[in-house]
């Protein structure tokens, strides 16, 4: 059976998506370059073990992660805010069992009452339009209430509780737990290092400042007598959770990658568009923002397996499936619909704003060569698009689905390689990004 390899050849010239369209260098468009995963095989001569690791730590650091982990994270973090609340209300409860210790109280207290404030805050902020970096806001503030609360302790003469506080200390770790509920392993990485840091701050400076050991001063020693042993379990003890926790947000990111990719592409499955698309109309009822959905098909894709067998085929699709991720904005989702057929959720704008640059990237998939297996055997293929948007072309998500589909088979009636979209009479976007007055309904173009 035929194995091979896809290398797109890119058309002359600059790349012609405009602003916002990034190219990856200055020679090959960025719609056409080939991804770091695709060089796993092998490297260049002169490569070393030093810029592949550094490639990989400025991928796993820096790069903006696919839609559906970023949206998962968001989900997250509004699931953070309500445990958040409901945690503070029972650490509230807590205050007046019997036989509590009274000195706790008055720091526990009000610090209580101010990080339900703070979370409240941060409820309306995730409700509201939550963003990425919120996390990282939200998961310092409840590792750094933590922390004021035991320097409280300092104010009110009791250094001993400070270092050797069992009720605060502890919340520490449900702070940790909270940010292995964000789907963001740099959050947990993040709240583990505040806690750690912080508190070896708290501690070294109270025993620096203070004689804890001293029995003239201290000789009751009613919240224990210090020791660095203690401390320094207390120490890995958070650095411990702080790891585990994000082991465990990158075991679920990768079960969850392994559920919603298509193994053959390397872009999402029909399952992982259906639920992004679901969490995608949610989002633009609530802000009353648009979003388009195209759908791709790769024309005479028959002729391809039957010509050159199916494992040109798989490249074929491999091939597209790039040209098309390189093509759309990181924000956009691509997914493999069914087939030979890609879809992709467009947030934030609609049909009539893309489909001048659908155009140019089925112009570009059209003038590309695919250079498959060892005798270099170049072959080119076109596709058919069509794009529909919510709310213009229907108010559900299916009718919106389902106009894309129609507009893609007419497409394929008109003689294929060609891009159907609305007419001229949709409603435009104000200037800032909402939907501005015009017809609901639109009439399937001729």
């Amino acid at each position: 059976m035929f194995v091979g390899h896809v290398v797109l050849s890119p058309p002359a010239g600059p790349s012609p998506f405009g602003p916002g369209w990034v190219r990856l260098g200055p020679a090959i468009p960025e719609y056409l370059a080939v991804s770091r995963p695709e060089r796993r095989g092998g490297s260049q001569a002169g490569d070393g073990w030093a810029p592949l690791l550094g490639d990989r730590l400025r991928d796993g650091l820096f790069d903006r992660r696919d839609q559906l982990f970023i949206d998962a994270g968001i989900s997250g973090e509004l699931l953070v805010a309500r445990v958040r609340i409901v945690l503070l209300l029972m650490l509230f409860v807590i205050q007046f069992i019997p036989g509590g210790d009274h000195q706790t109280m008055l720091v526990a207290m009000p610090l209580n009452g101010f990080a339900l404030f703070v979370a409240l805050l941060f409820y309306a902020l995730a409700t509201r339009q939550a963003r990425p970096w919120l996390g990282f806001i939200s998961s310092g503030a409840d590792v750094t209430l933590v922390s004021l609360g035991l320097l409280g302790f300092l104010f009110l003469g009791q250094p001993h509780n400070t270092v050797n506080s069992r009720d605060l200390f502890d919340v520490y770790f449900l702070a940790l737990g909270c940010a292995s509920l964000r789907y963001n392993w740099r959050v947990c990485v993040l709240t583990g290092v505040l806690a750690v840091t912080q508190y070896a701050g708290i501690v070294w400076f109270t025993a620096s400042r203070w004689p804890l050991n001293d029995p003239t001063r201290y000789a009751r020693f009613t919240a224990g007598t210090f020791d660095w042993s203690v401390e320094g379990a207390r120490f890995i003890l958070l650095a411990a959770a702080a790891v585990l926790s994000t082991f465990i947000v990158i075991r679920s990111q990768r079960l969850q990658h392994m559920s919603a990719v298509d193994r053959l592409t390397g872009v999402f499955n029909r399952a992982a568009f259906d639920r992004q698309l679901t969490e995608e109309a949610d989002r633009a009822r609530r802000y009353a923002r648009p979003f388009a959905v195209a759908i791709l098909d790769i024309d005479h894709f028959k002729r391809v397996n039957d010509t050159h067998g199916h494992g040109a085929g798989d490249s074929v699709l491999r091939g597209v499936a790039q040209a098309i991720r390189r093509a759309v904005r990181k924000s956009d989702m691509v997914a493999r619909y069914g087939g030979e057929e890609f879809a992709v959720i467009l947030p934030e704008t609609n049909a009539e704003l893309v489909i001048g640059k659908l155009k140019i990237l089925r112009r570009a998939v059209g003038e590309a060569k695919l250079t498959m297996g060892k005798r270099r055997r170049s072959i080119g293929v076109t596709v058919s698009i069509g794009v529909a948007s919510w709310p213009d072309d229907g108010s559900e998500v299916d009718d919106v689905v389902t106009c894309a589909d129609e507009r893609l088979y007419e497409a394929k009636r008109r003689g294929r390689d060609r891009t159907v979209g609305p007419p001229a009479s949709q409603r435009r976007l104000d200037d800032k990004g909402r939907l501005g007055a015009g017809p609901p309904e639109l009439a399937s173009p001729a």
